[in-house]
């Protein structure tokens, strides 16, 4: 099964990954930062073109955990959208 985790390098999204695949998932995972690994598929986005088309023009996914946010819970609580 295959499964596409957004945000998968913070907090919540690298603890679904490492929880996916334990379960033996193919996992996908995709956010801003620079992440070459071995581990999993790993596709960088921009903030400026989300490029959100390649990931799903390249592969159908089971599942879909949206686990992208901004980094910071001051700012997060000060603007929630």
């Amino acid at each position: 099964m295959n499964v596409l985790i957004l945000g998968s390098e913070g907090f919540i999204g690298s603890h679904c990954v490492h929880y996916f695949l334990k379960k033996g998932f193919n996992v996908f995972g995709c956010d801003l930062l620079d992440y070459p690994t071995q581990e999993y598929n790993y596709t960088k986005i921009s903030r400026i073109n989300p490029e959100f088309n390649i990931l799903f023009e390249s592969n159908q996914y089971d599942y879909c955990v949206n686990a992208a946010g901004n980094g910071s819970v001051p700012i997060s609580l000060e603007k929630p959208l």
